[in-house]
């Protein structure tokens, strides 16, 4: 299997004095090629692991205004990709939380239930609503998100093993 990042010379490396800062790199294509203007590689502003608000806002700002027509976009699993709309209840949580979850989310439940029982009410009601496909649907567009670990299936993990990516045009 081929990745954008190996042992080779034009792999992306960690400079020696790495001060922390993430390169993100933010392009979508299509049968055609690359979505005209999309392209964006920018330094996160944050040197936390959290840019995941940075890689929404270029979402909205960079991809949406230059796709053409309602697309069906094919979207991996990273972390700034699965960033979710609500917390939903787990084990963590203290009972009066779930409670509070199940009234707000108008799921019965008996009161006299233990911790373990609401638990098991709130997770057949869970459903998992990411940021980022929320503001493609609001823009028109579809989401299909691939299985996690499975980058055989991810289009673009081929594209970034091409040595003349750099070359495309449409950059």
């Amino acid at each position: 299997m081929r990745s954008w990042q190996d042992d080779s010379v034009k792999s992306v490396r960690k400079p020696g004095g790495f001060d922390g800062k993430r390169f993100i790199v933010l392009h979508a294509g299509h049968c055609g090629g690359f979505v005209k203007n999309a392209g964006l590689i920018f330094a996160s502003k944050s040197k936390k692991m959290d840019y995941h608000g940075e890689m929404n806002a270029e979402i909205e700002n960079q991809l949406i205004p230059n796709l053409e027509e309602p697309s069906l976009i094919v979207m991996d699993n990273a972390p700034y990709h699965s960033v979710e709309l609500e917390r939903q209840p787990s084990s963590s949580w203290k009972k009066y939380e779930i409670v509070e979850w199940l009234e707000k989310s108008n799921i019965p439940y008996d009161k006299k239930m233990f911790k373990p029982e609401l638990l098991s009410i709130a997770k057949i009601h869970k459903t998992k609503q990411y940021k980022t496909d929320k503001l493609l649907q609001e823009n028109g567009h579809e989401v299909l998100r691939l299985p996690p670990y499975h980058c055989q299936f991810n289009a673009i993990e081929m594209i970034w093993a091409d040595s003349n990516i750099l070359q495309c045009p449409h950059w």
